[in-house]
């Protein structure tokens, strides 16, 4: 994004989503669409235009994690259903909401990734949101405590996958919640 002019940040992220996953992605037993709607949601839904607005340098990085929606998809857990909250023109019925650990560049994120099902049972990549800053390196380090404090029957795997479950549902209180900007400012941001 760097390279790219402003004005023309998002038809290059739309032509790069379009050219890149022509397939969409397979994740597990399951292929998730990047159509149409996914692209336009990811650069120019509500949640894009206010972080545009708002906290331009966040924007930009999401819009160069859409560059890795393949990963993304594949590192995103702890899904959660959730109903439609409005009458729908696109055809999906439902929506999932799972939980990714990014680093783009030297910015560490917590966000949030949105899976929409269609009528038809297809999958679709809906949006990437509430990008939140941390720090990968202290959830690992605290991956590794909970690690050591597993029962030592359990496989590493599966240990493994279960610490990052266990970070991953994490929340912060909304205290923490409400002043991210404020912690942005501090870091650089």
């Amino acid at each position: 994004m760097a390279d790219v002019p402003r004005a023309e940040w998002i038809k290059t992220v739309i032509d790069n989503l379009r050219t890149k996953y022509p397939n969409g992605v397979e994740v597990g037993n399951n292929v998730i669409d990047i159509d149409a709607t996914s692209r336009r949601e990811m650069t120019l839904s509500r949640y894009s235009r206010t972080l545009l607005r708002t906290l331009p340098k966040i924007y930009a990085n999401k819009l160069r994690a859409t560059n890795n929606a393949d990963e993304i998809l594949k590192a995103s857990r702890n899904y959660v259903n959730e109903a439609l909250k409005h009458p729908r023109k696109d055809n999906i019925q439902e929506f999932a909401r799972g939980d990714v650990l990014l680093r783009i560049g030297k910015n560490d994120y917590r966000a949030e990734v949105i899976v929409g099902k269609r009528a038809n049972g297809n999958l679709i990549m809906y949006d990437i949101i509430g990008f939140q800053p941390t720090n990968i390196k202290k959830i690992s380090r605290m991956q590794d405590i909970v690690n050591t404090s597993k029962e030592t029957d359990v496989s590493k795997e599966a240990t493994d996958r279960d610490s990052a479950s266990d970070i991953n549902s994490i929340r912060e209180n909304s205290e923490k919640s409400n002043t991210y900007e404020k912690k942005l400012e501090q870091d650089g941001f």
